[in-house]
């Protein structure tokens, strides 16, 4: 024989059942993805501030627009260089340039901001995805390198190496 009280706990629990596998229902039949922003997903200020607090050396000047989209720049005294096109909340091209020196302490110092600005772009697959093609570089520096990798957020990155000059390139855009 059942109590009152667990007549009063099988139909609150029956009911929820019920609720949840319609709301469910009309979830599935009703609810898009969401959609993808355009652009990198990151604010063109937030990656400058971000990047100007890990390296004083970073100024961001704003040149001439690219494809009508504003472009800002920066180099630091390696000769690093940054470049940032799009607009503020639809940044579409965020790239780091570096060109090897003589000097391995320089390199060293470069290659580590470079795998930072990897992290801030890929999180840390975009860390690993660098640390691991600069290993393959490693194996043959006189040899040209290319990969390309999709990352979260509607980024996909380039990493490109060239010998003439040495040259590492990270390229951001989106997919």
């Amino acid at each position: 024989m059942k109590t009152p009280v667990l007549n009063c706990v099988s139909s609150v629990l029956i009911c929820s059942m019920l609720i949840l596998s319609f709301t469910s229902a009309y979830a599935q039949n009703h609810g898009d993805p969401p959609t993808i922003k355009p652009g990198l997903q990151i604010h063109r200020d937030t990656l400058i501030k971000k990047i100007a607090e890990s390296d004083k050396d970073f100024i961001f000047k704003q040149q001439k627009n690219l494809n009508n989209l504003p472009n800002f720049a920066a180099v630091d005294a390696n000769k690093s260089s940054i470049q940032l096109i799009g607009k503020p909340d639809e940044l579409v091209i965020a790239k780091w340039t570096f060109v090897f020196t003589p000097d391995n302490k320089i390199n060293m110092t470069e290659l580590e901001k470079m795998a930072w600005f990897t992290y801030l772009m890929g999180y840390i697959n975009g860390k690993n995805w660098f640390l691991e093609k600069i290993a393959e570089v490693n194996k043959d520096f006189n040899k040209d390198f290319s990969d390309v990798r999709s990352f979260d957020d509607n980024r996909k990155g380039e990493f490109k190496y060239t010998t003439r000059p040495k040259t590492l390139t990270l390229t951001f855009t989106t997919w």
